[in-house]
């Protein structure tokens, strides 16, 4: 009953703190333009791949792009060749080599956006990972998070998740299809405002930093909205969420996966807004 009443608090706390911009028309919703904001680091990529050079599996190049960016313009756009049958044909992995970095007490946060062309849908979408080495060589990773093509997603790596996190020498991001997915496929991905900030909670959602691609939008053929973007217009900052209502699309639906903690006794938090009685 406990968590019946914690579930239902959480999503009217939720509800209070979205904003949302509505607007009513006849078309349907489209492919939300990706978030631009303010520049965010120490990887924003807007100049050059800043060290970014190191590409493992089926990464097969990388390069700066202006086609999609989290923040700022550009963002680095990694190609990758997938092939079921190879050793690792599942995974694309790129990575930078830094000097050793003391991450005690930090998190690394890394934004991914894999576009509505993406070859692989549904579950073998598949998704990604930051991983780390620190020490003599000690491999660790961060939690899983679902791809959702069309849309941006936020990885998360807390100093925890890190064998050493005193001395990180290397970052990357394993990007991957599902394991039960088997054939040939390419594509890009995207990467972009990769940092170091304070340790990610779980919940704690005000929103008064970018953190919108911890939430995504499901894709029901009710579901109206039109785009995720950070806004400043109320307090320090808000999630605005845009949607098209009319006849068939009543109901804006957001999703968020929760990966890495225990405190929680599901995988996600979603809430839903219906429409305006009018619509």
């Amino acid at each position: 009953m406990k968590g019946k009443v914690f579930g239902v608090a959480l999503v009217f706390a939720l509800l209070f703190a979205l904003m949302v911009s509505v607007s009513c028309s006849s078309s349907n919703p489209v492919e939300p333009v990706p978030t631009v904001g303010p520049v965010l680091g120490p990887y924003s990529f807007e100049t050059n791949l800043q060290g970014w050079g190191n590409i493992e599996n089926m990464s097969t190049g990388f390069t700066v792009s202006s086609t999609y960016a989290y923040a700022g313009t550009k963002s680095m756009d990694v190609a990758a060749s997938f092939d079921s049958t190879a050793t690792n044909g599942r995974s694309a992995m790129v990575s930078v080599t830094t000097a050793a970095k003391n991450l005690t007490g930090k998190c690394i946060y890394a934004r991914i956006y894999v576009p509505s062309t993406w070859p692989l849908a549904g579950s073998a979408a598949g998704g990604a990972k930051l991983f780390t080495i620190s020490g003599s060589a000690s491999y660790a990773e961060g939690p899983d998070y679902n791809f959702f093509p069309g849309q941006w997603i936020e990885v998360h790596q807390n100093a925890a998740q890190i064998t050493d996190p005193a001395t990180v020498v290397k970052v990357g991001i394993n990007a991957y299809v599902d394991g039960g997915w088997t054939g040939t496929a390419s594509s890009d991905l995207f990467v972009d405002s990769v940092e170091i900030g304070p340790l990610f909670v779980e919940g704690a959602y005000n929103f008064a930093t970018n953190h919108t691609a911890c939430w995504q939008h499901q894709a029901p053929s009710y579901d109206a909205t039109t785009g995720i973007s950070w806004s400043t217009t109320e307090g320090t900052g808000s999630m605005k969420v845009s949607a098209v209502f009319d006849a068939s699309h009543t109901q804006i639906n957001l999703l968020r996966e929760l990966k890495g903690n225990t405190s929680f006794n599901t995988s996600t938090i979603s809430c839903k807004i219906k429409a305006p009685a009018a619509v």
